[in-house]
């Protein structure tokens, strides 16, 4: 009883240790910031960067534990709040909300192009004696111009819809030693310089800074990456990679090419600037459209 008390009042005599938070591990690829952090065996991966027109914030979720867990997009998982200037959280944007956006931009382009085509006209005057006659004829050539650009508009916005729905994060129960990669949105702070993301998976919290501090760790072997990304149709569940495999890094974050139509909606698909796993190997920007 006399050793308990005295064991007793060494752990009261000495103050408890306070656990340093874990911090991501970070590096770089073209300019782009990408952090990975593993807690209970498993691992999220996220960049978060201005595509345009939001904040996109690409995941990629590995499960390196003994139990199934569930990826679930949404609000209440995935979390992204702007910490300077200002302190506000960005409104998460649904599949619906970005396709709905594209559609709109579509409408519009098909509107203005029927009031440009319906103006474009070719007027010329005759003299008839001491008369002078005006005569008004549609332009053809302008009017086909027109129709081209809402045709373009039309093909553009059902291919961007497409890729928003084959790049959505969706939800995926990841059994053991498999992966999920994808993308959430949300909205655009065009005067933010930091902002703090959170993913809940499976009850564990994920907490990255962008731009992270400066005493953040790097790696001490290449990310993992998983297996390519799968063609449309299948699960998007992939196998997780048995080891640290340097990815294939390529190219930079998407830039319009330059066409009218493109221009007008910054409508070009782009490859942009893959990570650590496959999805960042397509990565579309929802700014593209």
């Amino acid at each position: 009883m006399k050793s308990a008390t005295v064991i007793l009042s060494l752990l009261v005599g000495f103050p408890m240790l306070a656990v340093e938070p874990v911090q991501p591990n970070v590096f770089y690829v073209h300019g782009v910031c990408y952090q990975e952090l593993t807690v209970n065996n498993i691992t999220v991966g996220i960049a978060v960067y201005d595509n345009g027109s939001n904040r996109q914030m690409d995941v990629t979720v590995t499960n390196r534990s003994d139990e199934s867990v569930d990826v679930i997009p949404g609000p209440n998982y995935f979390m992204l709040t702007e910490t300077a200037p200002k302190q506000q959280a960005l409104k998460y944007k649904t599949e619906h909300d970005l396709t709905s956006s594209v559609n709109h931009k579509v409408m519009w382009a098909s509107i203005i192009a029927g009031v440009g085509s319906a103006l474009a006209t070719d007027t010329s005057t005759i003299q008839v004696g001491n008369y002078t006659a005006t005569i008004t004829k549609p332009d053809d050539a302008q009017r086909a111009e027109f129709n081209d650009l809402a045709n373009q508009a039309q093909s553009l916005g059902q291919a961007r819809i497409s890729q928003i729905h084959q790049q959505y994060l969706q939800r995926t129960t990841l059994f053991p030693d498999t992966s999920v990669d994808g993308s959430v949105f949300f909205s655009r702070e065009r005067k933010a310089t930091q902002t703090d993301a959170t993913v809940n998976i499976a009850g564990n919290s994920f907490s990255f800074v962008f731009p992270p501090n400066g005493n953040a760790p790097a790696p001490l072997a290449a990310p993992l990456r998983t297996s390519p990304t799968p063609s449309s149709g299948s699960t998007g569940i992939t196998q997780a990679s048995s080891s640290a495999i340097t990815p294939a890094l390529q190219n930079a974050p998407p830039y319009s090419t330059g066409s009218n139509v493109q221009d007008y909606f910054n409508a070009v698909a782009a490859t942009g600037a893959p990570g650590f796993n496959s999805m960042f190997d397509a990565r579309i920007s929802e700014g593209d459209f």
